[in-house]
């Protein structure tokens, strides 16, 4: 928990994806343990009940936060984070992106003082690089504003961002889910992804909103 706290994006891309994995790991062994406890139920005569049966549907508690919202036991912000707690596991990749045509984007040929003033004008911190109607990188807007403007780089300003600032996209598909995508981004620490229809760049998701999409929230950056 207090690891979560002082760090939670960090929290999520190291801990999201193991947590994940040994669920599906250990999925067997509960079946199999959860049957053979069953069977020896049977044998001795005792009636097996259904603890699924007694839990609430994903629309039950919808309904349920809906009621508890309206009678004030439940602030709008608290209710939002439940809602999409809930909606979680059918998130895909697709749910999450930023479509191509809504986003904004440099290209190879932007140079040092077009990008920031790309990132005066538009607020976000992050930027795919467009070339050839690919992506081929992002760069980060703390990577250009610690540019000392003395004589010397001053020039320099003035010519296309090199190549070599830019960073890795990994790519994932429009089906993936939120804990795949969470997966590779964890796998190339990087907080930018591109989202892949086949070899056509079909949009971008940011790991702001991953996390968004489960704690609620406004803005992207």
């Amino acid at each position: 928990k207090n690891i979560a706290l002082a760090g939670p994006v960090r929290a999520a891309l190291w801990l999201g994806p193991p947590m994940a994995f040994w669920v599906r790991l250990t999925r067997p062994i509960l079946v199999v343990t959860n049957g053979l406890a069953n069977l020896l139920l049977r044998l001795v005569g005792v009636q097996v009940k259904d603890e699924i049966g007694g839990a609430y549907t994903a629309d039950e508690l919808s309904d349920l936060f809906s009621e508890s919202a309206a009678e004030g036991l439940l602030d709008r912000e608290e209710q939002s984070r439940l809602q999409a707690a809930l909606q979680v596991e059918q998130t895909t990749a697709a749910d999450l992106m930023i479509a191509m045509a809504e986003l904004v984007t440099a290209t190879e040929r932007t140079t040092v003082r077009e990008f920031e003033a790309l990132v005066a004008s538009s607020g976000f911190s992050r930027f795919p690089i467009l070339k050839d109607n690919r992506l081929v990188g992002y760069v980060h807007a703390k990577d250009i504003l610690e540019i000392d403007a003395t004589d010397e780089t001053r020039a320099d300003l003035e010519q296309p961002i090199p190549a070599s600032w830019y960073r890795a996209m990994v790519a994932v598909a429009p089906t993936d889910t939120v804990v795949e995508v969470v997966g590779a981004l964890q796998g190339t620490r990087t907080h930018l992804c591109q989202v892949l229809d086949g070899d056509r760049t079909v949009g971008v998701i940011a790991l702001d909103d991953v996390l968004r999409s489960v704690v609620g929230g406004t803005g992207r950056h």
